[in-house]
């Protein structure tokens, strides 16, 4: 009995677990390729890859009802992540509704504005 079980394991391991790990490796050597140890902003990159790909699955084999509402629930999140500082530099997102405006540091978007304003001046 428990060769028989040892032996559907061994079998179903290497009918799906081999092909499945052979498939995410192509699906994430180009993102982890470009991973660097000091670059702590990459984690990033990795959860939106991510949150992609659990979005395509379940948008194109999902085996329920709401499939297409729950992909879209995949979709905001990626739109959500944001870079708030990097390299231990802050980052900003600039908007014309100051409303929008993203960043922790005040000064820095004082900063970007001071900086938008001269290229403004000097391109009129």
């Amino acid at each position: 009995m428990k060769s028989k079980y040892r032996l559907k394991r061994i079998k179903d391991y290497i009918q799906y677990d081999i092909p499945a790990g052979v498939e995410n490796l192509i699906k994430w050597l180009p993102i982890i390729w470009k991973n660097r140890d000091w670059d702590y902003c990459f984690i990033y990159i990795i959860l939106r890859h991510k949150l992609h790909l659990m979005e395509q699955l379940i948008r194109h084999h999902g085996m329920h009802v709401h499939n297409i509402r729950d992909a879209d629930g995949y979709t905001a999140p990626q739109i959500v992540i944001k870079l708030v500082e990097c390299n231990g530099k802050p980052v900003a997102k600039i908007s014309d509704d100051p409303a929008k405006t993203m960043c922790e540091d005040i000064n820095y978007i004082k900063y970007l504005h001071y900086l938008i304003e001269q290229i403004k001046e000097n391109i009129c």
